[in-house]
């Protein structure tokens, strides 16, 4: 007898707080943004964030559903409230050639320098 097991599960996001924004891409599928990482939203919570699409959110997620493999999806959100958009963050790019040679990537040296008189958090 042979039994095989799928244990294959990305991390379990919890419920929470999080930071982010909220768009529709461009197959018209809601996602919340937060850092490097993306959630997708219910129809429910997606209604409820249609107002603050783009903007800064802080949401206090109370129930989020996550997919075997890769994802999890928002499905319910008690509190939502808009943040502030950091002002005084000032991003510098600089190449560091002028060509780019076959089979070679570009180097980029980027500097995000915070030019406000308060730190930012």
């Amino acid at each position: 007898m042979f039994v095989s097991l799928d244990l294959s599960w990305a991390e379990e996001i919890g419920s929470g707080t999080y930071h982010g924004y909220a768009t529709i891409d461009r197959w018209g599928q809601n996602v919340f943004h937060l850092g490097p990482y993306h959630l997708f939203l219910s129809d429910k919570v997606a209604k409820q964030l249609k107002m603050y699409l783009g903007k800064p959110l802080e949401l206090n997620a109370s129930k989020i559903d996550n997919f075997k493999g890769d994802g999890a999806m928002i499905q319910e959100v008690d509190n939502v409230s808009v943040k502030e958009f950091a002002t005084g963050l000032v991003l510098f790019a600089s190449v560091e050639s002028d060509s780019i040679k076959k089979s070679e990537g570009l180097t980029l040296h980027l500097v995000l320098r915070n030019e406000s008189k308060e730190e930012i958090t």
